[in-house]
């Protein structure tokens, strides 16, 4: 072998060294970077999920509050809506009433229609 080709492989066997070097301290140095941000990353979601299971919490307990209300106004529009229905039927029954005694007022006796207008009025 000549000596020139011996000098051209050690330069490459060189240079070749220098980038396995390079890539392995730039693999090591990549290597701790990432663990580092996966254990930085690992705090910041713990701190974010406690904070944010607090404002779960919040939420939950209004929420809560704001059914709770809801139902009782079901239960008031409820009660509410039993009286008018009540109260119409009532009504219904009296306007019944007055219909068949207007209805039978030609039928009516002179004693009948004087109690029948003192009454209504």
């Amino acid at each position: 072998m000549s000596n020139d080709l011996k000098t051209i492989l050690s330069t490459v066997v060189i240079i070749l060294g220098f980038f396995a070097f390079g890539f392995g301290m730039g693999g090591y140095w990549m290597w701790n970077r990432w663990d580092k941000s996966k254990i930085e990353y690992q705090q910041k979601l713990k701190t974010n999920s406690e904070e944010y299971q607090s404002q779960i919490d919040d939420l939950r307990h209004y929420n809560d509050s704001i059914e709770e209300k809801i139902n009782t106004m079901v239960f008031i529009v409820d009660s509410l809506n039993t009286s008018i229905a009540d109260r119409t039927a009532a009504i219904d029954s009296i306007k019944q009433e007055y219909d068949e005694q207007i209805n039978n007022i030609t039928s009516m006796s002179h004693h009948e229609l004087v109690e029948f207008f003192s009454n209504r009025y």
